[in-house]
C-alpha cells in the first residue's frame, strides 16, 4: 500500500480512538517511515490508551524533532501522570524553546501537585516570555487541582 494511503489508514484509526488499533500503531513507531511513525504517535495519543505509554516516554525523548513534538503531545493527550518526570526534565533541561513549551503544555493535562514547585522554579529561570507564559499557565490550572 502507498505511504499516502497507510498515512490516512493510520489517521483515521486515531479518529475513530479504535483500541484495537494501539498494538498496530505501536509496531509503526518501532519501524515505519518518519511520515508513518509521525502519524502513528498522533493516532496514539487520540486514542489515548496507556499501553503505549512506554514508547512514547522513550520517543519523547528522541533525537528527531517532529517526532519528539508529537510525542510530548501524545503524553499530553494521554493524560498519564507517569508522564510527569519526563516532561519536567523536558521542561528544566531541554534546550529548544519548542520543546519546554510543548512539555509544559502537556503538564497541564498530565501534572500533579509535586509538579508545582518545579514549575515555580522553571517560571524563574526559563528566558523564553512564550514558555513562561505556557509555564504560568500549567501552575494556575494545577494549583486549581490541588485544591
Amino acid at each position: 500500500m502507498p505511504e499516502n494511503a497507510q498515512a490516512v489508514a493510520i489517521r483515521a484509526l486515531g479518529e475513530l480512538c479504535s483500541r484495537d488499533a494501539v498494538e498496530p500503531l505501536l509496531r509503526v513507531i518501532r519501524a515505519g517511515s518518519p511520515r508513518l511513525r509521525h502519524e502513528a504517535i498522533d493516532a496514539l495519543g487520540k486514542i489515548g490508551d496507556p499501553a503505549a505509554l512506554p514508547d512514547l516516554l522513550e520517543l519523547a525523548q528522541s533525537n528527531d524533532f517532529y517526532v519528539q513534538m508529537a510525542a510530548i503531545d501524545a503524553l499530553g493527550n494521554i493524560g498519564d501522570v507517569r508522564a510527569e518526570p519526563v516532561l519536567l526534565k523536558l521542561l528544566t533541561e531541554h534546550p529548544k524553546d519548542n520543546i519546554r513549551y510543548a512539555a509544559a503544555e502537556a503538564l497541564i493535562k498530565v501534572g500533579t501537585s509535586a509538579a508545582i514547585p518545579v514549575l515555580e522554579g522553571r517560571l524563574q529561570a526559563e528566558p523564553s516570555r512564550s514558555v513562561q507564559g505556557r509555564i504560568g499557565w500549567a501552575l494556575r490550572i494545577l494549583r486549581q487541582k490541588a485544591r
